[in-house]
């Protein structure tokens, strides 16, 4: 019997779906899944998610960053943004990071506490990587899109299918969320995305430069995992 896959479009639709000892892939790509990633090769040694901005107030320390936003702006006493740009080329020498942000921290949440038996950070910088750990692990899949305030959103859905389709021989992929995610997939990546409503609210706030690395495919072959969960606060490396 071949693997299942799923594609969950928007976090509002989690109580449809059983997640329960399943690999769950977080997607976030307009920012923060993308920030996890760039922050791993950027050689950060772990990054601390928390969806309360409070809790990432709390958690700041000499040796660490705290980033942040809420609606795609940087939060006020925060030293960066949600942002994978000021994370590459962040010179201090920091070795952890704090994120809270609108969209991502709250699926991985999420996924902790529908019993997702791992979590995993996809973005389009390490598709190919996800894809194939994927195609040779045993567990069945879901794919959590993050949207945008619990509405679908092309960025997210387009990562999840460009993923399936790489996945299709080992997986029983019957889902219509699914089908509708590979075929989004098969367009052209940079008009698909520059045409996206989170794409477009990002540039008219000045971040093309984040924009241009969240669209990056195959640039990252870490695949950051949640590792211990406790009290709203993930710890992943």
């Amino acid at each position: 019997m071949k693997k299942t896959a799923e594609v969950i479009l928007s976090p509002l639709l989690i109580n449809s779906y059983d997640i329960k000892d399943k690999i769950v892939v977080v997607i976030d790509v307009f920012r923060a899944t993308t920030s996890i990633c760039v922050a791993l090769e950027s050689q950060f040694k772990s990054i601390i998610t928390t969806l309360k901005i409070e809790d990432a107030i709390k958690l700041k320390k000499e040796h660490n960053l705290i980033a942040g936003e809420r609606d795609g702006n940087k939060l006020e006493g925060f030293d960066i943004g949600n942002s994978p740009s000021e994370i590459i080329n962040y010179k201090n020498s920091i070795d952890e990071i704090v994120l809270t942000s609108t969209n991502g921290t709250k699926c991985i949440e999420l996924a902790y506490n529908n019993f997702a038996k791992e979590i995993w950070i996809g973005s389009l910088n390490n598709v190919g990587s996800i894809a194939e750990k994927l195609n040779k692990t045993p567990e069945n899949v879901v794919f959590l899109c993050a949207g945008w305030k619990n509405k679908a959103n092309v960025e997210d859905t387009f990562m999840a299918g460009k993923c399936l389709n790489e996945m299709k021989e080992n997986f029983d992929i019957k889902s219509d969320s699914c089908f509708l995610a590979m075929r989004l997939a098969t367009g052209e990546t940079t008009e698909l995305l520059r045409n996206a409503e989170h794409y477009m609210r990002l540039k008219e706030k000045g971040n093309l430069n984040d924009l241009e690395i969240c669209m990056q495919i195959n640039t990252s072959s870490k695949i950051p995992k949640v590792i211990s969960f406790s009290s709203g606060i993930a710890y992943i490396g």
